[in-house]
């Protein structure tokens, strides 16, 4: 590989084969730890921003619903709303300056 470039094998991705976990060529820019996990003493509020597990990965999205505080329908800006369990989602966080910060945010833009 050259300097700046690494080999990456996913632990939740498989090649298109299913014959193996999926592996990339990604920039040092685009490589970062897990997330460290936060405990949440509460259930996640209307308007929150969240990161729910969908389609092999976490995507970044809204509260606009809460069902019950296990169930909760987000909404995301590149495709329709989708109902997820408390399970499926994550208190959002952004990588800033090679560190983890819980940004706290309301998303008054996706409320309808």
């Amino acid at each position: 590989m050259e300097n700046d470039k690494f080999l990456v094998q996913y632990h939740n991705l498989v090649t298109d084969d299913e014959t193996g976990s999926l592996r990339e060529e990604a920039g040092a820019s685009d490589i970062r730890p897990s997330h460290p996990r936060i405990q949440r003493p509460y259930a996640f509020e209307l308007s929150e921003i969240v990161d729910a597990w969908y389609n092999d990965g976490w995507w970044m999205g809204c509260i606009v619903k809460v069902h019950n505080k296990l169930k909760y329908t987000v909404h995301f800006k590149t495709t329709e709303e989708l109902e997820f369990e408390l399970c499926e989602l994550r208190p959002h966080q952004e990588w800033i300056d090679r560190n983890w910060f819980t940004v706290p945010k309301i998303c008054s833009l996706y409320l309808h």
